[in-house]
């Protein structure tokens, strides 16, 4: 049982990591949704959505529950590189504008 509560503890200081990833996606979603770009929004959640699935389809058997801890933080990770990518790109864009 001690074996199994510290098996326990560890999943959920990895866990960690998702509320802290989410933190910086909902801010990039925002700037997303500031910017206009509901419709790059809508296909990237899509896309991070079906990644999502398949890899809790695979990693789920094989790892239990971390398999559905690294399929969250996967998907997280790439909701913030494809957000980051649509709002760096008005980001810069308005920078040019403004010179």
């Amino acid at each position: 049982e001690i074996e199994q509560n510290l098996d326990l503890i560890a999943i959920m200081r990895f866990s960690l990591l998702i509320p802290l990833l989410m933190i910086f996606s909902l801010a990039l979603e925002q700037l997303m949704f500031a910017y206009n770009k509901n419709k790059k929004y809508i296909r990237s959640a899509i896309f991070v959505t079906i990644i999502n699935v398949v890899l809790l389809l695979v990693l789920t058997p094989i790892y239990k529950l971390y398999g559905v801890i690294y399929s969250i933080i996967i998907a997280e990770v790439f909701f913030i590189i494809l957000y980051y990518k649509s709002t760096l790109v008005n980001i810069h864009h308005i920078k040019i504008n403004a010179k």
